[in-house]
This record gives C-alpha cells, structure tokens and sequence, in this order.
C-alpha cells in the first residue's frame, strides 16, 4: 500500500491543507517550505529526493493498493497517477486503486471504515494473502514478514 506524496509537491500540498481558503498565508507557508528545503539541502532535503527516487525507480515488487481522495492537496490524483504510471510500465508492477471523492487526507477509513476494510480485504485476497480467523487487518511489510494472521494462498 502507498501512503504519501511526491516530495516535489510537498510546499504546495502542506501549504494547502494547513490555510485551505487562505491564499496569503498559503503562498507565505510555501515560500518558507521552499526555502527551508533549499537551506537544509545538504543536511535532509537531498535525503528526501534519494528516497523520492529509489521509491520510483526501485519499489518493492508487490502489488499496490492506493488508498485516495479526489480533492487531497498533499497527494494529488496526478502525482498518484504519475506514481503508478511508471510502476505498471517499467517495473510491471500491478496497482489498484480506491479513489474518494471528498475525504481528508488519510481520513477514508474514519469517513468509510466499512468499504475501506472491505477493500483492503480485497485487495489482500486478490494478492494471495488473507484475514486469519480473528480478521485482524496488518501490515505484514511492516512486520518485516508474513504475520501468524495471514495465510498464504
């Protein structure tokens, strides 16, 4: 599952979501955000664009769930789009996709707990793995393995 954004849309998304109807202190919160990456360019911004380019160039060979709204500033369809674009082409990866119309960022599963869960347990059967008997949804990339949860198919 992908969670993010592109780090190239960071100043614009951040400033977006925190002053939503507030042009002004958008644009002031963007050029800070600009000029802080560009001053701490040495030190973690050039970080962030190593990992930005390993996550494009060299993900991890599974299937891809996204999980969206149509409207998040911070992880705009296009930057999504773009994301899974390369994957499908050049790493062949398979990436599906549940797109809201008008939920906050990470906010699908507090606005739609029943059809975020029915399409996360979707997704994991179509990709060989299942809810154990508890039905217990986790993570297993986070576990570093499979958890006792899930069963192979």
């Amino acid at each position: 599952m992908f969670v993010g954004t592109d780090v190239q849309g960071t100043a614009i998304g951040v400033s977006k979501s925190v002053f939503p109807k507030a042009p002004l202190p958008q644009k002031l919160l963007k050029d800070y955000i600009d000029f802080h990456m560009r001053l701490m360019e040495s030190v973690s911004t050039k970080h962030y664009f190593l990992a930005h380019d390993y996550f494009y160039e060299k993900p991890l060979r599974a299937p891809a769930l996204f999980l969206n709204s149509e409207n998040d500033p911070i992880s705009p369809m296009s930057v999504i789009k773009a994301l899974q674009n390369v994957w499908v082409t050049s790493q062949g990866i398979p990436v599906s996709t549940k797109a809201w119309q008008n939920t906050p960022h990470v906010g699908h599963m507090q606005r739609h707990p029943d059809e975020y869960k029915q399409t996360v347990s979707e997704f994991l059967a179509k990709s060989g793995l299942r809810p154990g008997e508890q039905g217990r949804l986790v993570d297993p990339i986070l576990n570093n393995n499979l958890s006792p949860d899930y069963v192979v198919s």
